[in-house]
C-alpha cells in the first residue's frame, strides 16, 4: 500500500511538473467601437477554478499606447480575462470594467487572439451615475507612472 501511494505521489508530481511548460503567449489589442486605441487598459487574469466562492485576480499586462498587450507564461486550459481602468479622480480610484471574458487556450503555440473592441460608453454611464466621472482620468501605465488620458466617447 505503501509503494502504491508513493507512485501516485510521484506520478502525479511529474504530471505537474510537465504541464508547467506548457505555457504560451497570446497577443492582442483592445479598441473601442470606432478602432480608436486603448491605451493603459489592465488586463487581469481572474482566478475562479476551484472554488467559485473565493476568487482573485492576477494582473498579467497593460496595453501600450497603441491598445496592443502580450500576455506571457499563460497555461493551457480555462482562461479568464478582465480588461478595466483603474480610473484615479481626485484622490478616489475606481475601477472601470470595461470587458469579462473567458475561454480555453489549448494551443502550443503562441497566438494572436485578435481585437477586442470595447463599448466605452457604456462602460463609463455604468459607473458615473455612482461617481462624476467623465471620460478624461488619470490612470498609471506598465511602469506605475500616472497619464493623462481622454478616452474618446463611441459616435452611435
Amino acid at each position: 500500500m505503501k509503494k502504491i501511494i508513493i507512485i501516485l505521489i510521484t506520478l502525479l508530481s511529474s504530471l505537474i511538473f510537465i504541464w508547467s511548460f506548457f505555457v504560451v503567449t497570446l497577443t492582442g489589442k483592445i479598441v473601442d467601437k470606432n478602432g480608436n486605441p486603448l491605451p493603459y487598459v489592465r488586463i487581469s487574469k481572474i482566478n475562479n477554478t476551484y472554488y467559485p466562492i473565493f476568487w482573485s485576480m492576477q494582473s498579467l499586462s497593460i496595453t501600450n499606447e497603441k491598445g496592443e498587450f502580450k500576455l506571457k507564461d499563460i497555461h493551457l486550459g480555462e482562461l479568464c480575462l478582465r480588461f478595466s481602468y483603474d480610473m484615479i479622480k481626485e484622490s478616489n480610484t475606481h475601477e472601470l470594467i470595461l470587458f469579462e471574458e473567458c475561454g480555453d487556450v489549448y494551443h502550443l503555440d503562441d497566438k494572436d487572439i485578435g481585437i477586442f473592441k470595447i463599448d466605452v460608453k457604456s462602460a463609463l454611464q455604468d459607473i458615473s451615475s455612482d461617481t462624476n466621472i467623465t471620460n478624461d482620468f488619470k490612470v498609471r501605465d506598465e511602469y506605475g507612472e500616472l497619464k493623462n488620458i481622454t478616452i474618446p466617447m463611441d459616435k452611435t
